[in-house]
């Protein structure tokens, strides 16, 4: 790990200012202009490498400006020293004494924050009909190949009902309690499918409701470390069941209408009897709050 105190730094001969300017602790000095870019420059002309360091390796910007790194013997640290530097920058080791390239990305003034090395292409290592494992870098994650978006419906009816859906999922070998979701531009000829359309269609498909209002929340990521997949909110309001829902051919759904006042109890009772709870539970209790009367 790169450490900025493994530089020593010597006071400014004009006007005695020590390296306390760059965090504000020193006033200013009367050469130098009191902006941040500057004070990299000050810390640029005012820093030496400390005594007994030897320059082992270049160290190079992303934007093209370079140094040199040091290693110092006497406190067994590295430490560098640059033309230029701007914050938030992130800086290539070239030549570093390790076996693995490393990227150090500037924080403030000087701190650096070890990264993994990423590549800038992308690797396919597998590749079925649904999903695609994919290298970067040293990680490996799975993307979605048959599908453009996903999408999760939060529905309530016009008497503070809360729709869930429960469906065996192997992967977990248990049935989970879930808000009606599915996926978008996953059915041949609707690969541009808008995302509103299929949040549409899959709550009917799922539940037999359609809704008579439907707002976009936003979205989030479903699970960081494994997949870049991001999961579309929306808010189903003012339903009317038109169908009896279940799935298509390939799924078989339970519907529930549970009381929002007895959600909490239920889902209990679900954990109960051996079914999981999806985490969008939580997140779509949350904004089915906002719509049902404090009394209910």
């Amino acid at each position: 790990m790169v450490r900025r105190d493994a530089m020593v730094t010597s006071p400014c001969q004009r006007c005695a200012v020590g390296p306390g300017f760059l965090s504000g602790s020193a006033p200013g000095c009367g050469t130098v202009e009191k902006s941040r870019r500057d004070s990299y420059n000050y810390n640029r002309e005012h820093t030496r490498p400390a005594q007994g360091s030897e320059p082992l390796s270049s160290v190079e910007h992303q934007t093209g400006t370079s140094g040199l790194v040091y290693w110092n013997q006497r406190e067994s640290v590295y430490s560098q020293k640059f033309e230029e530097t701007d914050q938030s920058l992130s800086m290539r080791m070239l030549g570093f004494p390790s076996r693995n390239p490393r990227v150090f990305t500037e924080i403030q003034a000087g701190e650096q924050k070890e990264q993994i090395s990423m590549s800038e292409t992308d690797q396919t290592l597998i590749e079925t009909r649904f999903l695609r494992l994919i290298k970067r870098g040293r990680w490996e994650f799975v993307q979605r190949a048959n599908a453009s978006g996903v999408v999760c419906l939060f529905p309530l009816t016009r008497d503070y009902r809360v729709i869930l859906v429960e469906q065996f999922r192997p992967p977990v070998n248990s049935p989970v309690i879930e808000f009606p979701a599915g996926l978008a531009g996953d059915i041949a000829g609707q690969e541009d499918e808008l995302l509103e359309t299929a949040a549409l269609r899959e709550l009917e498909e799922e539940t037999g409701y359609a809704a008579g209002r439907i707002m976009s929340l936003g979205s989030t990521v479903s699970s960081a470390g494994l997949t870049d997949e991001a999961v579309h909110f929306f808010l189903a309001l003012d339903l009317e069941q038109v169908a009896e829902g279940g799935g298509d051919e390939s799924e078989n759904i339970t519907v529930h209408s549970v009381p929002f006042a007895e959600v909490e109890d239920w889902l209990k009772a679900a954990e109960a009897r051996g079914c999981l709870l999806d985490a969008r539970i939580y997140a779509g209790l949350y904004f089915l709050s906002k719509h049902v009367p404090t009394t209910t």
